[in-house]
C-alpha cells in the first residue's frame, strides 16, 4: 500500500472513490426550483449598507433569492467579526449568527463550512436543496473541493460572486432602496419586519463552546453508550479515533491496547459489533512516510492535517473529517473520540459537530486515554 493510501484523509477518499479530483466540475449557480434553501452570509464579506435598515436587508435577500428560483423556505446563517455585526440583525426573524474566528484569512470560511455540512447532513432526507453561499474568501483550492462534495451530496450551489443580492452589493444597494423607499415610509409600524416576525436571532459564538470533555470520562460515568434495546442496536459498529495533538505520538501497542479495553467494555454494555481503531493527528511535524512505517504496517490507519492553516482550521479539518465519515456510514454506528486534552473541544464546534451526529444515530464519548477504564 502506498504512503499516500495510507494517510489519505476521509475527504480524499470520499473524492476518490466518487472520481471527482476538481473543483471546476461544479456549476457555480446549479440551483433546484422550489427548493429549501440556506443562505451561509459572510457580512465581512457582504456587509449591510450603511444606512439601510437590516431587517429590509434581509426581507428583500429573500425577495430576490426567489426571483432565481427559490421561493419557498429560507433560512439564514450569518457570521460576523464582532458582536456589532449580530447587533445589525438583532430585530431580524429567524437568522442565527456567528462570531467567525481570527487568524489565518481562510479561517472564516473553514468554521463556515463545519456548519454547511452539517446542515448537508441534517437535510439529506431532502430530496432537493440549495446551498447558497456569500464570502469572498472561497479561492483556496482545497475549499473548492469542499464544495465539490456538498454538490455529490446533491445540493444545488449558488455561489458568488456568480450570484450576490443586489442590496448587499455597493453600488446598487441604496438604488433598490430609493426605488422602494416610498413604500417603506408608508408602513406602519404593525407592519415592519421586525414587528410582524416573531424575533428568534440566536447568538452563538465559536469561542464560548463548553468544555465537553469530563462528561464522558470513566470516572463520571458508568457506561460509554446507551444500553442497546434492539438487535441492530446490539450490531452497531464502533470507531475510535484518536485525535493527537502534540509530539507524542502513541506506541502502536498503546493503540492495540486501547482498542481492546474499549471493545472488552463495549462486550460487556451489550455491543457485538465490529470495533476499529484510527488515528487523527491534528498537527502532524513528521512526513508521511514516518507514518506508513510505524503504523500502517502494523494495521493502524493515520489520517494527517494538511500542514496548511492556523490551529482554528486545522480543527475545523477534523470537524469536517468527522462528517465525511457520518456520511459515508450505511448504519447506525458508535464513536469514541480520544485525547490526552483535558480541554477538547473547548473553543471549537465539536459539541455542535456531536450533537448534530447523535441526531443521525452516531452515538459518541470522549475519553482521555490515560483514564480509560
Amino acid at each position: 500500500m502506498s504512503d499516500t493510501d495510507e494517510t489519505m484523509s476521509v475527504f480524499d477518499k470520499y473524492v476518490s472513490d466518487n472520481s471527482l479530483l476538481s473543483a471546476e466540475t461544479i456549476d457555480p449557480i446549479e440551483e433546484y426550483l422550489n427548493a429549501d434553501a440556506c443562505i451561509f452570509w459572510d457580512m465581512g464579506s457582504y456587509p449591510i449598507p450603511n444606512g439601510v435598515d437590516p431587517c429590509l436587508v434581509v426581507e428583500k435577500i429573500k425577495s430576490e433569492l426567489a426571483d432565481i428560483g427559490c421561493p419557498v423556505d429560507v433560512s439564514i446563517h450569518a457570521y460576523g467579526n464582532n458582536v456589532s455585526d449580530g447587533e445589525l440583525l438583532s430585530a431580524a426573524a429567524g437568522i442565527k449568527f456567528d462570531l467567525l474566528p481570527e487568524g489565518d484569512k481562510d479561517a472564516g470560511i473553514y468554521s463556515m463550512l463545519v456548519d454547511m455540512f452539517q446542515w448537508a447532513l441534517k437535510s439529506f432526507s431532502s430530496s432537493t436543496r440549495n446551498l447558497i453561499v456569500l464570502s469572498k474568501n472561497m479561492d483556496n483550492p482545497d475549499v473548492r473541493k469542499h464544495f465539490a462534495s456538498l454538490w455529490r451530496w446533491e445540493c444545488g450551489l449558488i455561489l458568488s460572486p456568480t450570484w450576490v443580492p443586489e442590496v448587499l452589493m455597493e453600488e446598487t444597494a441604496h438604488n433598490v432602496f430609493d426605488q422602494n423607499k416610498r413604500k417603506a415610509d408608508t408602513l406602519a409600524d404593525s407592519d415592519h419586519p421586525s414587528k410582524t416576525r416573531k424575533v428568534t436571532t440566536e447568538y452563538i459564538s465559536s469561542s464560548a463552546a463548553p468544555n465537553i470533555f469530563l462528561g464522558n470520562s470513566a470516572e463520571t460515568m458508568s457506561r460509554l453508550f446507551p444500553i442497546p434495546t434492539t438487535a441492530r442496536e446490539m450490531c452497531r459498529e464502533t470507531l475510535v479515533l484518536w485525535v493527537i495533538e502534540d509530539e507524542n505520538l502513541p506506541a502502536v501497542t498503546e493503540f492495540w491496547s486501547k482498542h481492546d479495553e474499549i471493545t472488552y467494555a463495549l462486550l460487556k454494555e451489550g455491543y457485538r459489533g465490529k470495533v476499529r481503531i484510527q488515528g487523527y493527528v491534528v498537527n502532524p511535524k513528521l512526513p508521511k512516510r514516518y507514518f506508513r512505517a510505524a503504523y500502517g504496517d502494523h494495521g493502524i490507519t493515520i489520517y494527517l492535517n494538511p500542514e496548511e492553516g492556523d490551529e482554528s482550521i486545522r480543527y475545523n479539518r477534523m470537524l469536517l473529517h468527522l462528517l465525511y465519515w457520518a456520511h459515508m456510514m450505511e448504519s447506525q454506528s458508535n464513536l469514541v473520540v480520544l485525547s490526552r486534552n483535558q480541554n477538547f473541544g473547548q473553543g471549537t464546534k465539536f459539541d455542535r459537530v456531536r450533537e448534530t451526529l447523535e441526531e443521525l444515530s452516531i452515538k459518541v464519548a470522549v475519553l482521555n486515554p490515560d483514564k480509560s477504564r
